[in-house]
């Protein structure tokens, strides 16, 4: 996998993550995927101490 090659060396440093869908699927039109990316995220800040600046999930990608 791509993401295989990305490591995080500092622990106190900001990092940019962006994910994208294979084929470009519309994804987020549906509120039931939506609420399981963000209770994933919630899991993450809650559990196991990730600390979230900002999201954006776009439901969509102008072609």
């Amino acid at each position: 996998m791509s993401g295989d090659r990305y490591k995080t060396t500092d622990q106190n440093a900001l990092y940019f993550v962006t994910f994208t869908v294979v084929n470009w699927i519309v994804l987020f039109t549906r509120r039931n995927y939506k609420i399981k990316v963000v209770n994933s995220f919630n899991y993450c800040i809650q559990q196991k101490r990730l600390k979230v600046y900002a999201r954006c999930l776009m439901s969509n990608h102008p072609d």
